[in-house]
């Protein structure tokens, strides 16, 4: 048996004391990560709800004075619109969307409503050239909501629908909810009444800002 050499002794070996604070690092990380998902998700809820949170609406006039010479259109359509509102560029899409099927047969007039404290041309921007691109629709100003008064209209998005002897056909809004372009009861309703086609939806939700809201999300 070989003697056992200096220069092959192993050294003892210490052994580093155990990190106690890393299970508190873990707790601490996954806390944050459930924080953090919860927040998201409640962010989400809340945000979902208000998409799908319609406007106030009020009873319209169920007749109003009409002109035969006017138009040859069987049907007249009103819109009112918050110039700043960005949840009334879907509806404004969807209105184009509507004169496309109803070409001759639906006279239709939109009307920025603007405060009277806002200077000129304060309601004209992107969403006032958006509407005006649409073929067969009038742009017209509504200061101090004098016309929107007459309607009984308070939500950006509103729209009336009218046969030629001033009577109401439909009252609501044209869009599935705030910003949402595609086919939807009101759209469908709108489309059908121009066409002549029976409908059984005489009233919709409206999604959009009121008229007294100083909207500054999406600014023309």
């Amino acid at each position: 048996m070989l003697p056992e050499s200096n220069n092959c002794r192993q050294a003892s070996v210490t052994a580093d004391p155990p990190d106690e604070s890393q299970p508190l690092r873990y707790f601490l990380a996954w806390s944050l990560v459930v924080i953090w998902s919860v927040a998201i998700a409640i962010g989400m809820g809340l945000l979902a709800a208000y998409a799908n949170t319609p406007g106030r609406i009020s009873p319209a006039p169920i007749i109003i004075g009409h002109s035969d010479n006017a138009t040859s259109a069987r049907h007249r359509l009103y819109m009112f619109l918050h110039p700043r509102c960005p949840c009334s560029v879907a509806s404004v899409n969807e209105l184009a969307r509507i004169m496309s099927r109803s070409s001759g047969v639906l006279d239709a007039t939109v009307y920025f409503v603007r405060p009277e404290s806002q200077p000129a041309n304060w309601e004209r921007g992107r969403l006032w050239n958006l509407a005006s691109s649409v073929p067969g629709v009038h742009v017209e100003s509504d200061v101090g909501g004098r016309v929107a008064a007459d309607f009984n209209a308070s939500t950006s998005g509103e729209v009336f629908v009218y046969d030629r002897l001033g009577k109401l056909c439909f009252h609501g809004g044209i869009t599935a909810a705030r910003g949402h372009a595609g086919d939807n009861l009101g759209q469908s309703a709108v489309i059908a009444i121009a066409l002549g086609e029976k409908s059984d939806v005489e009233c919709s939700p409206v999604f959009g800002c009121p008229f007294r809201a100083e909207v500054v999300v999406g600014r023309n």
